[in-house]
């Protein structure tokens, strides 16, 4: 190899191996902005979305008027100046210096972040849209501890919800299993799966011949609650038969 060549190979080795340079301010700060990284390499956080369950985590940074970075300093107060849906501001919570906060997706929704510094111009983040998360939790909707005669159907079709960890309901396909437990009665759509808002409801459930308990499950299997257990009583229907019960046939 050539010594010029050999030359250029080694400065530029040495080139990619040196650290950023980060250009900091020789004037005044007049901003303050919500940004990614604590050393001013990062950028104002962008509108994004955030799976409810997970965590943002923010950092006040001071910028001059070209932009040049100037320090990670302890905001006066950290908020979610615009909010919609689940979110409220206990979901921001700052740093004990100031200098950071953390937002945790809770219930679905969207937030600005916002660090306020005393006679900074502030730059908020963009809007976090915070989404619901994968299916981990089934519990009762409704149709649970009703009463019918025997043989019939009950009047509420019993109901689940699933929802994430979080309790915001799973959209729609979520998978639920109905079956008759005790009192040997039946069920017609024992295969269901969630709607739009999370809730799958079985067809019907005819309770058994006997009067008394009678119960049906719902299940999906690695959720938490799984399987519910839904009770129902049956009781003596309507009067249907007349017979002879004694006295028939006799002579005197």
């Amino acid at each position: 190899m050539r010594f010029g060549a050999r030359i250029l190979i080694s400065v530029l080795l040495l080139t990619m191996s040196m650290p950023v340079a980060i250009v900091h301010a020789d004037s005044p700060a007049t901003q303050v902005r919500v940004e990614t990284r604590a050393d001013g390499l990062g950028t104002v956080v962008t509108a994004q979305s955030l799976i409810s369950g997970n965590q943002l985590t923010v950092y006040a940074i001071s910028r001059d008027s070209s932009g040049n970075f100037v320090a990670n300093v302890a905001a006066d107060t950290w908020s979610l100046p615009t909010t919609t849906g689940g979110v409220v501001n206990a979901d921001l919570v700052p740093s004990s210096d100031g200098m950071s906060a953390i937002f945790t997706g809770n219930l679905v929704g969207t937030a600005t972040i916002e660090a306020a510094v005393s006679g900074l111009t502030l730059v908020d983040s963009g809007t976090i849209t915070v989404t619901v998360g994968p299916a981990a939790k089934i519990a009762v909707h409704g149709g649970n501890n009703q009463s019918a005669a025997v043989g019939t159907a009950v009047a509420t079709d019993p109901s689940v919800l699933v929802t994430d960890a979080q309790d915001n309901p799973v959209a729609a396909g979520v998978s639920v299993t109905f079956a008759v437990a005790t009192g040997g009665g039946s069920v017609i759509g024992g295969s269901a799966t969630t709607n739009a808002s999370g809730i799958a409801t079985v067809s019907s459930w005819t309770l058994g011949p006997t009067v008394g308990a009678n119960t049906m499950t719902a299940t999906h299997s690695g959720l938490t609650g799984s399987p519910l257990i839904f009770s129902a009583t049956g009781t003596v229907g309507p009067a249907a038969k007349i017979a002879v019960h004694g006295g028939n046939n006799q002579s005197a």
